[in-house]
């Protein structure tokens, strides 16, 4: 970071855990009793094995297996995350954006959503972007969070 510069905006992702709700609310207060903005994006979804093995199976069974195959409970805590941390935190679902209605698919456009189980390929995380909140993504591209 540059001398002098301060950080205006904290871009928090993460795997989040359940019990890990309360003590991050205090850490988001802290940050922003500290003047600093913080956008939360909220659980993604989890897979209980890893994508290329799902795609593959489905390829050779012709069947879509991938619908079966995520953790329902990151959708319930997605529900947990959405209802106990205010707008003031600037809470993104990203569950509403990279699954409809709890069901997650594996492909975008032909390309993977998730490299394994979790973490999302490029292609993953630019429909991610592309899909943010309006208002925090001009944010986001249009002042340096620096």
């Amino acid at each position: 970071m540059a001398e002098g510069k301060k950080i205006k905006t904290f871009i928090l992702y993460a795997l989040w855990q359940r019990d890990e709700l309360g003590p991050f609310k205090k850490y988001i207060h802290k940050l922003e009793t500290q003047g600093h903005n913080v956008i939360v994006l909220g659980p993604s979804p989890q897979l209980y094995v890893g994508t290329p093995i799902i795609l593959a199976y489905s390829k050779i069974f012709n069947y879509n297996f991938g619908g079966h195959l995520f953790k329902n409970f990151r959708y319930q805590m997605n529900s947990v995350f959405q209802a106990n941390l205010t707008e003031a935190d600037r809470y993104i679902p990203t569950y509403d954006i990279l699954c409809n209605h709890g069901q997650c698919g594996l492909q975008i456009k032909g390309q993977p959503l998730f490299l394994d189980k979790v973490h999302l390929t490029l292609a993953g995380a630019e429909f991610l972007v592309n899909h943010l909140n309006v208002a925090t993504k001009s944010e986001i591209a249009g002042k340096s969070p620096l």
